[in-house]
């Protein structure tokens, strides 16, 4: 997977939280999905990658909301790579390798565990109506 590379400006989000808006879907450049993802903001659907912001390295998810992907950077982030809200930043940007991958079986997994489970919770169902 290609690591994708632009410019954008750090901006002030929801509670302060400072974000990159990602100027593309990471399923069409990258193939993967998007999943929910316990972050330190709440279940988010995102995916994890890693990268650098203005050279300084990451690794966190890339997430979507409000009709847009963005990368939430942190403080510790910002103080790294000498940057502030309102900065012009140089990002690239990858999938987590193997992270990706893994999240994506699992969350295949999920589903055909969820169906299983729904098709066992719908028969049993009919074997109770049927008693009745």
């Amino acid at each position: 997977m290609k690591k994708q590379k632009f410019t954008t400006e750090l901006i002030t989000g929801h509670g302060g939280v400072c974000a990159v808006i990602v100027p593309f879907d990471p399923a069409q450049v990258w193939g993967v999905t998007l999943t929910p993802m316990m972050t330190s903001h709440g279940k988010r659907l995102g995916t994890p990658v890693q990268g650098t912001v203005n050279g300084a390295p990451f690794e966190y998810w890339l997430g979507y909301r409000w009709g847009r992907f963005f990368i939430i950077l942190e403080e510790s982030l910002q103080r790294r790579a000498g940057i502030s809200a309102g900065d012009l930043v140089q990002v690239v940007v990858e999938p987590q390798p193997g992270v990706a991958r893994v999240k994506q079986k699992m969350a295949a997994k999920n589903k055909i565990k969820a169906t299983s489970t729904m098709r066992r919770k719908t028969v049993a169902k009919r074997k109770v109506r049927a008693r009745a």
